[in-house]
């Protein structure tokens, strides 16, 4: 499982999808030159999402994440138009290292 550096939030933090209002994410930049979507159900399932949130907020960056990434990377329209190196599901393990 690989683990990243979080030293920035994409986007000011946690944001719902403009496309699907359902879908709540939350982008990091990583010291390894990552960037990791993070997605969850708003009003479901944000667990891995609080999780970071709540890291950062007793912490600040750098966030150390321990997770498991997709092994498919995105759609190569979204790596071209968002940058995501990997996008980690809700259901996907994620823990503070």
């Amino acid at each position: 499982m690989p683990i990243f550096d979080v030293n920035d939030f994409h986007q000011g933090g946690r944001q719902r999808s403009k496309e699907d209002q359902s879908v709540v994410r939350i982008i990091c930049e990583t010291s390894q030159n990552v960037v990791l979507a993070f997605w969850g159900t708003y009003g479901a399932n944000t667990v891995n999402i609080d999780l970071i949130e709540n890291a950062y907020r007793n912490s600040g960056f750098p966030i150390r994440i321990d997770c498991d990434v997709n092994v498919n990377p995105p759609p190569q329209d979204f790596l071209d138009k968002y940058g995501h190196s990997y996008w980690i599901a809700e259901k996907n393990r994620v823990e503070i290292a």
